[in-house]
């Protein structure tokens, strides 16, 4: 894929975007391993990001009733989600930033994805751009 690539907006607008492997190497000379920062990535499934909801579910499982007799949407539509978090920690390991996203895992790719897509909104979050594009990029903007 090239250096750039020309989008359109719902408008009709052409706007140049520059895919995450073309503004890696910048995000690289500044915030780097060699500088002494490092960029880290898990993956949460998204009852964890909601601790109070998750007890509801355990509770409402514990005593043997199906979360759809309490209004909750049925586990398996919840355990589809994966969030994926991205961290920058500086050399004394505080963290500088942070971005997360979320995609429905279908496959393994999926995973891939969404690890790009938060990578991708970290370096937007520390103004390298904030374009969606390379290949994995493209699948979670479609």
């Amino acid at each position: 894929m090239g250096q750039s690539v020309v989008l359109y907006t719902p408008e009709g607008e052409a706007v140049t975007y520059r895919p995450l492997s073309a503004r890696l190497p910048e995000f690289l000379a500044v915030y780097g391993p060699v500088q002494g920062y490092a960029v880290e990535t898990a993956f949460h499934d998204s009852l964890s990001l909601k601790p109070g909801l998750s007890k509801l579910y355990e509770a409402i499982l514990q005593a043997e009733h199906k979360p759809e007799e309490y209004g909750l949407p049925p586990l398996n539509s919840t355990g589809n989600t994966l969030i994926c978090r991205a961290l920058l920690r500086d050399r004394a390991d505080r963290v500088v930033a942070t971005a997360t996203a979320a995609k429905v895992i279908q496959s393994y790719k999926d995973l891939e994805v969404l690890e790009t897509a938060a990578r991708q909104r970290l370096l937007a979050a520390l103004g390298f751009g904030g374009e969606v594009l390379d290949t994995d990029e493209t699948q979670d903007q479609a």
